[in-house]
């Protein structure tokens, strides 16, 4: 065996005589829990996780995975345009499907769906749930996947564990690269939606050994957000819920975005087009506009249900008697508004006296009064 460490010195990569790479076990990583993770901890309100800055607001999972006879499909591409900093900036997103061995001897290409949504986000539950651990200062979870499978279940969202372990190992070899194309200095990222991990076989699962623990890293962008502070709180019960991917999207869109909501008044009013959920999703595209537009109300109308907006209505765009766009408006519920307003202050607190001094001067800066 022997061990070679990479120039960047963030992973030790261990290889067999034969130059084979050899998956890394549990106590081959320096275990840890260090106080940044601990302050974004959830253990007396089940009902919240967080979000990662960027991670969560580009679009990363399909409805469905494209058909195709040969079992290949080629990466997609999205441009998305994301608030950082107050800024809009336009984005390109490329993803690049993992390829699984399905059965014996076939292997097939498979982008991340709704399924390996559920997932990941239940992983990262566990992980502000009291299971959050850093592998060598890397961000991640400890748990079984019995644990995961009930917290799924309890939620309506369950699947079967087989369908876990391989969501599971589609998120660890699906690649996804975010270009920044309106700031050169924006740094370019290239990750695996989870960097790592460590499941129980089939054979083991066949067995009944269900209490098997498993480990997931997260990718560095999870990681970055816990260490800056940028994580922010939302609602998963109630995103649990909608089990559509467009709700999920502008759930995670209004927490991000609407860093000074309140319940009366304009505040409490989020705008946003068709256009601007045909770009920065991975809603399907049809040929009509009447059924790109019924997505979004199908969507819309699962958030009032959940109780996230109280109405919302929409104003239609025409060239002649054709419909092009539709700028939607939802009034965000009381609820909603308090959560965003708590999660404002969450941050906040996490905060050093100098980073609050800075934060300060930041927003003075956009104000322009300094």
């Amino acid at each position: 065996m022997m061990v070679i460490q990479t120039a960047d010195r963030k992973e030790t990569l261990i290889y067999d005589k034969n130059g084979k790479k050899v998956e890394k076990k549990l106590q081959d990583y320096e275990i840890s829990k260090p106080s940044q993770l601990t302050i974004f901890e959830f253990l007396d309100e089940e009902n919240y996780s967080n979000t990662v800055d960027i991670f969560d607001l580009v679009p990363k999972f399909l409805n469905r995975n494209p058909r195709s006879n040969t079992g290949r499909l080629e990466p997609i591409k999205k441009y998305p345009v994301i608030k950082i900093n107050g800024k809009d900036l336009r984005f390109q997103v490329t993803i690049t499907p993992a390829t699984i061995e399905v059965e014996n001897g076939v292997f097939r290409d498979l982008f991340p769906t709704i399924r390996e949504e559920v997932v990941e986000l239940g992983i990262r539950k566990l992980a502000f749930s009291g299971q959050g651990k850093y592998f060598d200062k890397k961000a991640g979870a400890l748990f079984t996947v019995t644990q995961l499978h009930k917290l799924l279940k309890e939620h309506k969202r369950g699947y079967d564990k087989s369908d876990i372990m391989q969501a599971i190992e589609v998120l660890k070899k699906t690649t996804i690269d975010i270009k920044c194309l309106d700031d050169d200095a924006f740094p370019r990222i290239s990750v695996n939606y989870v960097s790592d991990s460590y499941t129980q076989t089939l054979a083991a699962y066949n067995k009944g050994v269900n209490d098997s623990k498993c480990f997931v890293i997260f990718n560095s962008m999870v990681t970055d957000s816990i260490n800056q502070k940028t994580l922010r709180m939302y609602n998963y019960k109630m995103l649990m819920q909608y089990k559509n991917i467009i709700a999920d999207h502008l759930h995670m869109r209004i927490t991000r975005n609407m860093k000074y909501a309140a319940y009366n008044g304009k505040e409490n009013v989020f705008r946003i087009s068709q256009s601007t959920l045909e770009r920065d999703t991975n809603m399907p595209i049809y040929e009509n506009y009447r059924d790109n537009k019924r997505q979004v109300i199908t969507a819309l109308n699962k958030m009032k249900e959940c109780g996230s907006v109280e109405e919302y209505w929409g104003e239609d765009e025409k060239e002649g008697k054709k419909t092009i766009n539709t700028m939607y408006y939802l009034r965000i519920s009381k609820n909603f508004c308090d959560e965003i307003i708590q999660a404002n202050q969450k941050i906040d607190n996490a905060r050093t006296p100098a980073e609050k001094i800075e934060h300060r001067i930041n927003i003075l800066k956009k104000q322009g009064v300094l």
